[in-house]
């Protein structure tokens, strides 16, 4: 009965070993009675044996681990530096090192916790045991979504967390609508980035629109988050989901001036991109399996246009980004050349992206909005969004258009024409401040100033309704 608790404990480590100390079980040489464990970072080989062996065939197992090496060493395209032997249930020997192979031994519970230690064992003493049939069944899972979901993923964890925290405190703050809620937030818009809110291209992946929003992108970025963390590792799979996001923000920025961007699917997108590009460069899976993936792209695409607002062009500048990403990042072993014409290809198409983003049209977002209030009646609002425009520095001779109106509407005519000369005096060829000025001074029957700013207007701009006005004007005069 002893025995068979302490085989469930080692099985049960070893599974904690692969969960969250990142070991992966060379399946090619393992069996329930020989587990071969592999430490990428750390460069160790672990082997553990449940058969009773003799010291002479510990000897003669030893030898041939140290032949095996080299061949261990091609199959796993990695380096090994330490080798670990773990023998279960042997009296008759004791831990030692022989030939540059640790022996450890284990043969009671006690020092199970001694041989087969891990910084997680704190943690794990909360989470309920399993059967021994259960931790077998994970170690020699060989399904690649089964074994990245099992996997503790760190970075994932964090993502989603900060990802719902930042949603909740939000929710919190007061806000009159979606729109200026998401200005407010850090959510990205081609104005504020051409003005040099740049830190926006990364915040906004971590602002929602609501919670189905939020629900969507957390799912999917657990589902795909844990499979490229577990493929790629913690900084490159970071690197993926942050670069991938930040470049379909670009790209959104590139096509569409006049959008409000949020959300994470960017970067989600980016990660689905760098999974399509493994399955296809390891060769380890069928045409079949990367078409399912190709489909579940889709369908995310899909479902995600089921919400307002949503921005396709950073969904698919996310998906390319990370195609890009992941492939430079498997160039950079395999060929050198090929890694910095990618790469050069990549540092090009974002500098043609910002050169784009910095030569458009820019569409003003914070006069659109508060004349979007002002015509809806909530004048006190738009009168706070246009001080805070021009606290900020935004303001143009839009600005002082519609600062103009509010005044007309709240105070008095003379009030508004006192916020249209000062408009004029900053934005002298602004025809629509010198038009509204003209409408002003002919409304108090002042013809003499009325035509020259209404001459000034049309020389300025060729439309239709400035001639008509200035021809009232000369007419009554």
């Amino acid at each position: 009965m002893e025995y068979e608790m302490i085989d469930k404990l080692i099985y049960k480590r070893i599974y904690e070993w692969i969960k969250y100390e990142n070991y992966i079980n060379l399946l090619y040489f393992s069996n329930e009675e020989d587990v071969w464990l592999f430490h990428e970072k750390n460069k160790t080989l672990k082997r553990i044996i449940f058969t009773k062996e003799t010291l002479q065939s510990i000897h003669f197992i030893v030898d041939k681990m140290n032949l095996q090496k080299a061949e261990i060493e091609h199959l796993i395209n990695n380096k090994i530096r330490h080798i670990e032997l773990i023998l279960v249930d042997e009296d008759n020997i004791t831990s030692q090192n022989i030939d540059g192979v640790k022996i450890d031994v284990i043969n009671h519970q006690k020092n199970i916790n001694q041989v087969m230690h891990h910084k997680f064992i704190g943690l794990t003493k909360y989470v309920k045991p399993q059967s021994k049939s259960y931790y077998k069944r994970r170690i020699f899972n060989n399904q690649l979504i089964d074994n990245a979901i099992t996997k503790f993923s760190p970075i994932t964890t964090v993502l989603i967390v900060l990802n719902i925290v930042i949603y909740f405190v939000l929710l919190f703050k007061p806000s009159s609508n979606q729109s200026e809620f998401l200005l407010e937030n850090g959510a990205l818009t081609h104005f504020n980035f051409v003005h040099g809110d740049y830190i926006r291209i990364i915040t906004s992946m971590f602002v929602h629109l609501d919670f189905s929003h939020l629900l969507l992108n957390m799912m999917s970025l657990f589902i795909f988050g844990k499979i490229i963390e577990y493929l790629f590792g913690t900084w490159q799979y970071l690197l993926i989901y942050l670069l991938g996001g930040m470049l379909g923000n670009l790209l959104s920025l590139t096509f569409d001036t006049h959008s409000i961007s949020a959300g994470a699917s960017g970067g989600i997108c980016a990660l689905m991109g760098a999974f399509i590009v493994y399955l296809i460069t390891t060769k380890l899976y069928k045409p079949k399996f990367i078409i399912q993936i190709t489909a579940m792209f889709i369908l995310f695409m899909l479902l995600t246009n089921l919400f307002n607002n949503v921005n396709n062009y950073a969904h698919f500048g996310g998906f390319i980004g990370g195609i890009l990403i992941a492939l430079i990042l498997y160039l950079f072993k395999l060929n050198k050349n090929y890694f910095w014409f990618t790469l050069f290809v990549l540092i090009l198409t974002i500098f043609m992206m910002l050169l784009n983003i910095f030569t458009q049209k820019e569409n003003h977002i914070y006069n659109r909005l508060a004349m979007s209030e002002f015509e809806t009646g909530d004048v006190p609002h738009a009168k706070n969004i246009v001080k805070k425009i021009i606290k900020h520095g935004y303001e143009n001779d839009e600005t002082y258009t519609i600062y103009g109106l509010i005044a007309a509407h709240d105070d008095n005519i003379d009030s508004a024409i006192e916020i249209w000369k000062k408009g004029v005096k900053r934005f002298p060829n602004s025809p629509d401040l010198n038009y509204q000025l003209a409408l002003a001074y002919r409304s108090i029957d002042k013809y003499d100033t009325a035509q020259k700013y209404i001459d000034r207007a049309v020389a300025l701009k060729n439309n239709k309704q400035y001639d008509t006005l200035q021809h009232e004007i000369k007419t009554f005069r």
